[in-house]
């Protein structure tokens, strides 16, 4: 069984590069200031320390942006954020909440605790996920299953993502 690769904000360059080689190049024109490090050693701990989130953030860069453009680089659909909810989703039948933005910033990842509680769901109730960026990867993984996702952006650093069997 293949193992399935994504690309999140706690990716770091070396794993980016790693997971994905064809995507250097792109990378380095969105990133130009990494391609300029003249120091080897230097370049060589920044890629294996700094994550997607840490370099967007130093430049200024939107994560779920940058996110979108690095899945484009490499041929994966783009996350789009509808504007409209679903005919599915019924605020009023969320069952359950995590805000998982203390768990992130801790460089923790909510997977755990996400699978339980959609894997919980019965017919029609929907669990609410707040984030500080479009868990994209989380959303590819969990409606390839079958779930019905729906993610709403409240501003560039909260997201809610519903959840519904």
């Amino acid at each position: 069984m293949e193992n399935k690769k994504y690309i999140t904000p706690h990716t770091t360059i070396e794993e980016l590069f790693s997971d994905f080689p064809e995507i250097q190049e792109s990378f380095l024109k969105l990133f130009p200031e990494i391609a300029n490090l003249a120091n080897p050693a230097l370049k060589e701990m920044i890629y294996k320390n700094t994550t997607i989130e840490q370099l967007s953030s130093k430049n200024n860069k939107n994560l779920a942006e940058t996110i979108n453009v690095l899945r484009s680089y490499i041929g994966l659909e783009q996350s789009e954020l509808l504007n409209d909810l679903p005919d599915w989703l019924d605020k009023l039948k969320v069952v359950n909440t995590l805000d998982a933005r203390p768990i992130v910033m801790s460089g923790g990842h909510p997977i755990q605790e996400v699978m339980m509680s959609v894997q919980s769901l019965a017919n029609g109730e929907v669990f609410k996920l707040i984030t500080p960026f479009q868990p994209t990867p989380l959303i590819d993984m969990i409606g390839s299953q079958g779930f019905k996702v729906f993610c709403e952006k409240e501003n560039d650093t909260l997201f809610h993502t519903y959840f519904s069997k």
